[in-house]
């Protein structure tokens, strides 16, 4: 089969992984992208979207080697960066985690979502400030963003600043985002026993 033929066969297999994927239909879309990058191993697409189909299967080590692929084919992918970054935080690799994230920042500083990976790193790490800070510039960003709230509410409870932390959680709520019930519980006994 000439090469040509091979890629726009692996174009179809992607698209239909793509339409699986968004449905959440992740073990058919991993399917077809396998199909596509067999057919074409070069397909940055192919790579990135799987490493984001194996992220959404809790398959770290997997979202991890294809988002790797996909970046070495394509330097300049933020999207990969941030699916890196977020499976480097799912196996607290905080570190590279960091590093991940800060390059899909450099790539496209306005993705709210490496900077809540990126947040999520700090808060790995113990690093309440970094975390709050980051949560911050993400609300910058996209005011009002339901889970850039969430988890400056999760930081801010941490760094036991209960009141600022239940004021982020009730605007995360309003929103739409379901914040745990437990953990709007513990704001409260933290805020009781402060006073």
């Amino acid at each position: 089969m000439s090469k040509s033929k091979n890629e726009d066969i692996a174009w179809k297999h992607f698209r239909r992984g793509a339409i699986f994927y968004e449905r959440k239909m992740l073990d058919v879309g991993i399917a077809e992208f396998k199909k596509a990058i067999t057919l074409n191993p070069k397909f940055v697409l192919a790579h990135e979207s799987l490493g984001a189909a194996y992220l959404g299967k809790a398959m770290f080590e997997e979202s991890i080697q294809h988002s790797l692929k996909a970046i070495e084919l394509a330097p300049k992918n933020s999207n990969a960066y941030t699916n890196l970054g977020n499976a480097y935080v799912a196996v607290s690799k905080f570190d590279q985690a960091i590093v991940a994230c800060k390059n899909a920042i450099k790539i496209k500083p306005g993705e709210t979502a490496s900077y809540n990976n990126l947040g999520n790193a700090h808060l790995g790490k113990g690093e309440l400030t970094q975390a709050i800070s980051t949560y911050n510039k993400a609300l910058k960003i996209k005011r009002g963003d339901s889970l850039s709230l969430n988890n400056l509410g999760v930081a801010l409870f941490f760094n036991q600043q209960y009141a600022e932390s239940l004021k982020a959680l009730g605007k995360a709520i309003k929103s739409g985002y379901p914040v745990s019930e437990e953990l709007l519980n513990d704001v409260e006994k933290g805020l009781q026993e402060s006073k």
